[in-house]
């Protein structure tokens, strides 16, 4: 979450403050970080509670949360953009209105 809050407030700044285009910046490091950042975590979690219930209670709740995203968030944005580069939009748009879905 402090990767995701430092791209946050570097994004922000460049785009409030400094009145420039962050379309690569030093927000994206701090974005890109945050995917290790949450792997490291969950696999911490998963050694840390390794009985089957906790893991397949964690798998359901993941399957429902990726449906629901699937359905109400992938699917219209789907229907609705067009173009060439229609696929990184999309995916991008979803990452980051999804990410708490995903902590």
């Amino acid at each position: 979450m402090l990767a995701l809050t430092l791209g946050d407030v570097v994004w922000y700044w460049l785009t409030l403050v400094e009145q420039v285009s962050p379309n690569t910046s030093l927000a994206d490091v701090f974005y890109i970080a945050e995917y290790p950042l949450l792997i490291a975590g969950v696999l911490l979690l998963v050694r840390a509670r390794p009985d089957r219930a906790a893991l397949l209670d964690t798998l359901i709740v993941s399957t429902a949360a990726f449906m629901l995203v699937l359905e109400f968030l992938v699917q219209p944005r789907w229907k609705a953009t067009t173009g060439p580069r229609w696929i990184w939009r999309s995916c991008c748009s979803i990452q980051l209105r999804t990410w708490p879905c995903w902590l």
